[in-house]
């Protein structure tokens, strides 16, 4: 099976997903990831006037090269099965055109959309944004291509203070995802500027579209470019089976005789004001030993707090490592600055409690997991309730749960 058919085999089951969920928040979650599945990543080239976009356009999008005419309006190109182009002039009308579009068919047009039979669109489809060097005009067109926006490319002949200033306008989102491309610069020179401005874009590339492929740099930019979009349907094929994973029941790989079933979750029902509580069953109360009749009465034995979780040490710390590597993850993001929305909380809190379950069910010693599995499934069972919730409380209480379950784990190496 090819990549490509596994991301459609992928979204057929998101679709089938959809189409039965049980609620409207999961419907809505298996439709954007089928949609994200769907749709190739986008690369949009911006910058000023005089950029040379339209090159760069040419040589990273293959198939024939796009006329003069057509740096004066903003170009979509795509995939598709045969190459055609979808016009809109400036008066609203459309015109439809096999083929590659021509100087007189982009007269007076106002956006121009391409599809062509190019393997290097099926990943990856390019937008060249076109707007006058005028700020305003510059900060309307970027602020209607970042909903349309995964990868930025910022082009300019050398980074100059009208480029710096819009660029520093650009949407973070759009920023944090954005690389510059200079055309008007040596090697020599845009290291300079790589120096100067490392820290506002993932890289810096010099190209020169008038040398040939081999020199241009144009190769280099198209790898990178290239590298990105696998990362990012990597990502996303990611998201999607980890969705499917906790749709469908999941069967112990060792099953258990007499395992404590998972308890509708606590949190949906309890004040959102109060911590969540996960408690392990308490364990059983020991027979009573018949002992001879004693001199003096003993001293009656100190009774434990609370029972100990099963599990073997070797199993307890996998788990506990685990976790501390993935709570250590979640920290130094913080710390380092990283914007965490609560969504991103959530989602690493359900990642995490996932793969813990398969850890745990996997293990070598699973059949002595006892009550530690059954708090593990039902943790990640609350903590995918949680992420449906979504929200700020929905975030913390999804932290806490994930404390709860380390001090278990920790506990269960110590015993």
């Amino acid at each position: 099976m090819t990549v490509q058919e596994k991301v459609d085999e992928i979204a057929e089951r998101l679709r089938a997903v959809a189409e039965a969920a049980p609620t409207p928040a999961i419907a809505e979650k298996a439709r954007r990831l089928q949609a994200r599945l769907s749709t190739p990543v986008r690369v949009v080239l911006m910058g000023l006037p005089g950029a040379r976009k339209l090159e760069l356009l040419n040589a990273l999008a293959g198939g024939t090269p796009l006329p003069d005419t057509a740096r004066e309006v903003t170009v979509e190109l795509r995939y598709g099965k045969a190459e055609r182009a979808r016009i809109t002039r400036s008066d609203g009308s459309v015109a439809e055109v096999d083929g590659t579009p021509g100087a007189a068919d982009l007269a007076d047009a106002a956006l121009v959309v391409i599809e062509r039979p190019a393997p290097v669109l099926r990943r990856t489809s390019f937008l060249n944004l076109v707007a006058a060097a005028d700020r305003e005009e510059q900060q309307s067109a970027i602020a209607w291509a970042a909903k349309r926006t995964d990868i930025a490319v910022w082009c300019s002949a050398n980074f100059g203070r009208d480029d710096r200033l819009i660029w520093s306008e650009v949407p973070d989102r759009v920023r944090d995802h954005g690389h510059l491309v200079l055309t008007g610069c040596g090697a020599e020179e845009a290291s300079v500027v790589k120096a100067r401005h490392r820290e506002e874009f993932l890289d810096v590339y010099a190209v020169n579209p008038d040398l040939e492929a081999a020199a241009s740099g144009i190769g280099e930019l198209a790898g990178r470019i290239a590298y990105d979009a696998e990362l990012g349907q990597r990502a996303d094929t990611d998201s999607a089976l980890l969705f499917l994973k906790t749709q469908a029941p999941r069967p112990r790989t060792r099953p258990r005789p007499n395992s404590r079933p998972l308890t509708q979750p606590r949190v949906m029902t309890r004040p959102r004001t109060e911590p969540v509580a996960i408690v392990p069953a308490p364990a059983p109360a020991p027979e009573p030993v018949a002992t001879p009749e004693p001199v003096a009465a003993p001293e009656p034995a100190a009774t434990p707090a609370r029972a100990k979780p099963a599990g073997s040490p070797a199993l307890c710390g996998t788990g506990f490592g685990y976790l501390r590597d993935r709570g250590q993850a979640l920290l130094g993001g913080v710390e380092g600055g990283a914007a965490f929305s609560d969504d991103t909380v959530l989602a690493h809190c359900s990642e995490t409690l996932t793969h813990l379950t398969d850890l745990v069910t996997g293990h070598e010693d699973a059949e002595g997991a006892g009550d530690l599995a059954d708090m593990v499934m039902e943790a990640e069972s609350l903590v995918i309730l949680l992420e449906n919730e979504g929200g700020a409380e929905a975030a913390v209480d999804a932290v806490s749960i994930l404390l709860q379950i380390r001090r278990e784990f920790e506990v269960g190496l110590a015993a």
